[in-house]
């Protein structure tokens, strides 16, 4: 029996506009579709010009303000998932924004999936780390470092390990709500990385911080960690997504 096939579907990651027309047909054609959140996802089916679709939909990532990490559900669905594909069923993975599996859920199921033997295509799509490398001028190398360690003490160690890196860094963050308990729930806070990168990669390093990407509201801001750090403390907070693309030590960027 031939087995079924997993996408890994793109969508948007701001502008719906940026929707390309295969991702729209395989999801109005899909039968078992893997999706983030049921609660994003309850504005997106509109957004897609559709009622939520009567076919067999799984979530993979908890519904929460400002989002948990998805691997748990993952795993959770993983032996579901690969049954579909077994059994001949073709299965379109398609986060909230941007590309399943890069700096979004999807990582363990196209893992498992190609470990397994399916075949893995994927309609690609917008996104932040490649739209920030555009703007930022660094178009021939960059290293994508995607989201950050929850704790200060990590994420110093994280950022003097890449304090020599031969190429430009790009970094997605976002604004965060507060749990009860004070922590954050899911990424570390922007200004705090601000602060960690002026002290660990100096206050004279070139970067570009990057808001809201392919939105009318889109803002690129060039300068130094430490004008950027001043830039983002007098500037209102926004609860979208931020890419910050830093320069190597050397220099390489025009800012």
């Amino acid at each position: 029996m031939k087995k079924g096939k997993l996408y890994l579907v793109g969508l948007p990651v701001g502008n719906w506009e940026d929707m390309s027309v295969r991702a729209y047909k395989y999801i109005k054609s899909a039968k078992n579709i893997v999706i983030e959140r049921e609660e994003a996802f309850a504005s997106i089916w509109p957004a897609l010009g559709m009622e939520r679709p009567d076919v067999n939909i799984i979530s993979i990532e908890m519904d929460s303000n400002g989002g948990e990490p998805g691997k748990s559900y993952e795993l959770e669905n993983m032996d579901k998932i690969l049954a579909l594909l077994e059994a001949g069923e073709d299965v379109y993975l398609i986060s909230d924004d941007g590309m399943p599996g890069v700096a979004d859920p999807g990582e363990l199921i196209t893992k498992n999936a190609i470990a397994n033997g399916f075949e893995v295509t994927a309609t690609p799509g917008p996104s932040v780390a490649i739209a920030a490398v555009a703007v930022a001028g660094c178009m021939h190398n960059f290293s994508f470092e995607s989201f950050l360690p929850f704790t200060k003490e990590d994420r110093v160690k994280y950022l003097l390990e890449r304090r020599h890196m031969h190429s430009p860094m790009v970094f997605v963050l976002r604004n965060l709500q507060r749990s009860e308990d004070g922590n954050p729930n899911y990424h570390p806070e922007i200004p705090e990385f601000l602060s960690e990168a002026v002290d660990v990669l100096g206050a004279d390093r070139k970067a570009v911080l990057c808001y809201n990407l392919t939105k009318p509201n889109e803002r690129v801001v060039r300068g130094t960690m430490t004008e950027l750090k001043k830039y983002f403390d007098e500037t209102p907070r926004e609860p979208d997504l931020i890419t910050i693309v830093i320069d190597t030590a050397n220099g390489s960027l025009n800012v």
